[in-house]
Formats: C-alpha cells, sequence, structure tokens
C-alpha cells in the first residue's frame, strides 16, 4: 500500500482506511469492498467527538472485533383508524444497526491520521 492511501479490500489492524456516516445504518463504517460491513466502535465514536453527517476521514485500524447478530429486540407498532375501527400491528425486528438475525459484521475502533502538510 503507498503511504497515504487508504485499503478498500481489507481491514487489519494498522491499516488505513476510510470512515465516513452511512445514513441507512445511521452511523459511522468504514468505506470497505469486502463482503463485511464494518461500523466504527462506540468508543471510537466517542473518543474522536463525532457527529452525524461528518466529511469522511483517513483513519487507522488499532482494533477490530467480529461480530454475529443473535438477537433481535421485537416490538409491535399498533395503528389504530378511528373512523373505520380497525386494528392494525405489524412486527419489527431491530438492533443497534437494524441488521437481520445471523449477519456478520465488524466493530472496528480507530484513530484519526493527522493530514500531512
Amino acid at each position: 500500500m503507498r503511504q497515504g492511501s487508504a485499503n478498500v479490500y481489507g481491514c487489519e489492524v494498522g491499516d488505513a482506511v476510510v470512515v465516513q456516516w452511512d445514513e441507512r445504518y445511521a452511523t459511522h463504517i468504514l468505506y470497505n469492498k469486502g463482503p463485511y460491513l464494518h461500523f466504527l466502535h462506540a468508543d471510537s465514536i466517542s473518543s474522536l467527538g463525532l457527529r452525524n453527517a461528518i466529511e469522511p476521514f483517513l483513519a487507522r485500524v488499532v482494533q477490530r472485533e467480529f461480530c454475529l447478530v443473535r438477537k433481535v429486540i421485537i416490538t409491535m407498532k399498533f395503528l389504530f383508524i378511528i373512523k373505520r375501527l380497525t386494528l392494525h400491528f405489524y412486527i419489527q425486528e431491530e438492533n443497534r444497526y437494524n441488521l437481520p438475525k445471523g449477519t456478520n459484521f465488524y466493530r472496528v475502533k480507530v484513530e484519526r491520521i493527522a493530514p500531512s502538510s
């Protein structure tokens, strides 16, 4: 890998990566063309002081953790329509990233790489 470039095909400890906001998952992810999603760990979001919709930035991977969605929270939502006296409800499975049960992904801790002058 060239100096100053990011690895978009993998994510190993020590790799330079691009971190970006993803509206679909409502969190920061690592730009990666591999088979797994790479979510930025909550500790890194906090320590970097990140907010929603921040510009992408270069970071170095310091830790990664392989995860599997094992459980989901089932939420029952009700919709009442008074005039027609009908009751509709649906069940929604939820977890932190809104991923289906059985999905594999990584949670990754990073540190920001200072831009070179």
